[in-house]
């Protein structure tokens, strides 16, 4: 599903989001990149946003790994809160931190698990 060079760079980007999130910092210079964590935008444009457009990352990426882990492709935390997509859709508008809050904390969930995915992909490869 993911070539090597793909989980090289999604994975220091997964890593960046997770230590802005735990430092409460925008900015980290961890992992290999620098990162600016932009908090209203999710995981999926953080993933876009800091791979390069060379590697086949587009922001539909991770939806595979979605569709693998039973969420919803459009809106993977805020499905698990709300009824729909347009329901889903007002929520995900209205946080001015995706990171903090009730939406946060399933966040931060999903980061990790997928931080995890990716090291075990890496971990499979390397083997």
């Amino acid at each position: 599903m993911f070539t090597l060079n793909q989980v090289n760079h999604i994975l220091p980007v997964l890593k960046s989001i997770k230590t802005c999130v735990e430092t409460d910092d925008t900015y980290t210079r961890a992992h290999g990149i620098a990162f600016n964590l932009e908090e209203a935008a999710g995981i999926c444009w953080h993933v876009y946003a800091f791979t390069p457009p060379r590697d086949g990352v587009d922001y539909h990426a991770l939806e595979p790994v979605f569709v693998e882990m039973g969420l919803n492709i459009d809106y993977p935390v805020e499905r698990q809160l709300v009824d729909n997509n347009q329901e889903a859709g007002s929520l995900y508008g209205r946080s001015p931190n995706l990171y903090k809050g009730e939406t946060g904390v399933i966040r931060v969930k999903l980061l990790e698990d997928l931080i995890k995915y990716f090291e075990n992909i890496l971990q499979k490869e390397l083997a």
